[in-house]
């Protein structure tokens, strides 16, 4: 299992060389109804055995805690100060992760969580911070159409966002719109990748208004779409005439030798960035600038080969992306 956490650097006075980290994170199936996945088991349980064991009171429940512990325990090392997390559970189990990052040592004054449409997988986005968070909506509304098939203009169907959260991060005086999302699968061919173009569309119309505004913005998660796919385009606004996001995973951002290691998400054998932060060009040094302000490269946490084993896990199927962003240039 592998992590993508993308960490951004900014202090809470913003003083002349002081910084911030933030992580996004797939934590893989860290929901209470859904916890037996990341042990292995396949969606539905189907041996009897394992459906009775799963059933007892108090055993998923358990499974959860000592999952959560293991998340929580892998991730403190990184010293992050902001986590974006996608594939968790319900506000109730978010905190459940907080308290187990205060366990570790880390603390986390300020969660939130939102409040998932998905009620297939029981997924949902979060944000742990230890700068004050202002909620602005737990959902990310909108609607937007799309072509189920290519070849049938008759088949337009709607997409939504179903796990979508949008915070403002308050460091100092300063504020940072914060979107956190998980787009839907690649599983599932062409009428998935379209609906996943049309939930981008909702994810950018809902943060241009800030961005057009001159406010900083940051979008976050698993956008489960690599760098250059429509889907990612579509979010930063390369197909529109507006401002563009930065792509914190672009090469100019990473050493050479860490080029070919920029995967977050092994899949069959295929090795991809799905994970993202995608950053507000307000919250980069001017171009004049030679002093780069984004360094990016991949942590591997663990060995990735002795994952999906009914007893043993290791955090996730997703690694983490370290962003390292340095405002102490100047943070208008």
């Amino acid at each position: 299992m592998k992590y993508l956490c993308f960490i951004l650097m900014i202090s809470p006075c913003l003083a002349a060389g002081s910084s911030v980290t933030m992580g996004t994170f797939n934590a893989e199936f860290l929901n209470e109804n859904k916890i037996h996945i990341k042990y292995g088991y396949r969606f539905e349980l189907e041996e009897p055995a394992d459906i009775e064991a799963w059933s007892k009171p108090g055993f998923r429940h358990a499974k959860l805690m000592e999952a959560t512990d293991a998340v929580a325990k892998a991730l403190v090392p990184l010293d992050v100060d902001i986590w974006c997390f996608t594939e968790v559970g319900t506000a109730e189990e978010v905190k459940l992760l907080q308290d187990a990052f205060a366990k570790h040592g880390r603390t986390f004054a300020y969660m939130s969580a939102a409040k998932s449409a998905d009620t297939h997988t029981g997924q949902n986005v979060a944000v742990l911070s230890r700068f004050p968070l202002d909620v602005i909506s737990e959902r990310i509304d909108g609607v937007a159409f799309y072509d189920a098939e290519m070849d049938e203009p008759y088949t337009e169907d709607e997409a939504t966002v179903d796990k979508g959260l949008h915070v403002v991060v308050r460091l100092g005086s300063h504020k940072v719109h914060l979107f956190v999302t998980h787009l839907t699968s690649e599983l599932g061919g062409h009428e998935k990748d379209e609906k996943r173009v049309a939930q981008a569309t909702i994810i950018r119309r809902s943060y241009l208004p800030y961005l057009m505004n001159g406010e900083h913005v940051i979008v976050a998660g698993d956008l489960n779409d690599h760098i250059g796919q429509p889907a990612i385009r579509r979010i930063r606004g390369r197909d529109d005439l507006f401002e563009a996001l930065i792509q914190t995973a672009d090469r100019k951002y990473v050493l050479p030798q860490h080029w070919s290691d920029r995967w977050t998400y092994n899949f069959r054998g295929e090795y991809n960035l799905i994970d993202h932060i995608l950053v507000s060009r307000s919250l980069i040094r001017p171009p004049q600038d030679n002093n780069e302000s984004i360094h990016t490269h991949v942590e591997p946490l663990w060995d990735t080969q002795h994952f999906k084993k009914r007893d043993l896990f290791t955090v996730s199927d997703h690694r983490p992306l370290i962003v390292t962003l340095d405002l102490s240039f100047n943070l208008k």
